[in-house]
């Protein structure tokens, strides 16, 4: 009798397009499944090797999470993935300097380590992590740019005429600075949650609740969730290379059942 096949847990699409104007596609996106880390690097435009950063940070920080012997018990998953982003850092830095790279070349880099009950995020830069359960969207990431700054600090306006003329400018990215901060979060999780981690090229031009409502639309087919968000993003014009990654949650959850 053969065994019956394993449901993967957590089950995911990745979508990659260059889009309607560059000429190279800058934008890496990785992912182990099984252990439910996905990566996504969006290599800095207007630098040198953008595409290398990118490749380099995601490969790396995919290696340092899915090392053998790392701790993975759920609490300790947050510093894990800040980790993870140092070793990517230093990864770029040496690259750069010792092994034929160019100096300057930089990326974002977003990570989420989805588990049954909580999922565990962290990234520099301004490729975002959006969760939608039952077609509602949340972000769970906070953009590394002078706009999101100035937004905080209230000294400009969202949606306000310079918004569009900054730009994205970060205030920091992988592989620039020896020194790295990376935002680290955690949320609840439930069975049937949807991460999806994108470069701008998609959060430039589809609004968050579209992203929600095109998940949601999708049901359960993550192939065709990843295809339409790529193409509502291609359709808005298409100014930057457009990646996602869509991954759920299919654990099943077991009842909380209190220590003796």
């Amino acid at each position: 009798m053969s065994e019956a096949k394993k449901v993967a847990q957590f089950p995911s699409a990745t979508l990659t397009d260059v889009g309607r104007v560059r000429e190279r596609n800058e934008d890496v996106a990785v992912a182990d499944p099984k252990r439910g880390i996905f990566v996504l690097a969006d290599g800095m435009g207007g630098h040198p090797d953008g595409n290398l950063a990118a490749r380099i940070a995601a490969d790396a920080s995919l290696h340092y999470l899915t090392a053998k012997n790392l701790p993975g018990r759920p609490r300790d998953r947050g510093e894990r993935l800040a980790e993870a982003i140092r070793f990517a850092n230093s990864a770029i830095l040496e690259r750069s300097t010792t092994q034929g790279g160019e100096p300057g070349m930089g990326t974002t880099l977003a990570v989420a380590w989805f588990g049954k009950r909580q999922a565990h995020v962290a990234h520099v830069g301004d490729s975002r992590i959006y969760c939608v359960r039952e077609g509602v969207v949340s972000r769970l990431t906070h953009d590394h740019t002078v706009v999101q700054a100035l937004i905080d600090r209230g000294e400009l306006r969202d949606g306000a005429p310079e918004v569009a003329q900054l730009g994205h400018i970060l205030t920091q990215a992988v592989g620039l600075d020896p020194h790295v901060e990376p935002e680290v979060s955690v949320f609840d999780s439930e069975t049937g949650d949807v991460l999806v981690l994108c470069s701008d090229g998609l959060s430039d031009l589809v609004p968050d609740a579209a992203i929600g409502a095109i998940v949601n639309a999708s049901g359960s087919d993550l192939d065709k969730a990843a295809h339409d968000l790529v193409e509502t993003a291609l359709n808005a014009g298409g100014h930057d290379n457009v990646t996602v990654v869509v991954a759920r949650n299919d654990q099943t959850q077991s009842p909380h059942r209190s220590k003796p």
